[in-house]
């Protein structure tokens, strides 16, 4: 829980991202582009990645319909959905005003 930047691009990671992700207390940068990942992205609750700062999930396997609550309700000054098969809108962020991408 001790991790607070990782960058897990390009490893042919393969299935769903596990719900146990949001143990990870101290977590600032989450990226996991450029992999295999699939539905269901997990509901992360309550204080679930309390000081995420910036998520990347581009070009993943994955077809989110719509921006995760959690995503949208955290003070993120990076979003990077490419290629996520998003059908809705973006939502109003937080904070959008610090929002980079």
């Amino acid at each position: 829980s001790r991790i607070s930047y990782t960058s897990l691009s390009s490893n042919s990671l393969i299935g769903q991202i596990l719900s146990s992700i949001s143990n990870l207390q101290n977590m600032w940068h989450l990226n996991l582009s450029r992999n295999k990942l699939s539905n269901p992205l997990p509901v992360i609750q309550g204080r679930g990645l309390p000081h995420l700062l910036s998520i990347d999930l581009t070009y993943n396997n994955l077809s989110l319909g719509s921006v995760l609550d959690w995503i949208k309700d955290k003070e993120l000054s990076g979003v990077h959905l490419a290629n996520c098969k998003l059908k809705e809108n973006l939502p109003k962020f937080i904070r959008p005003d610090s929002l980079s991408s």
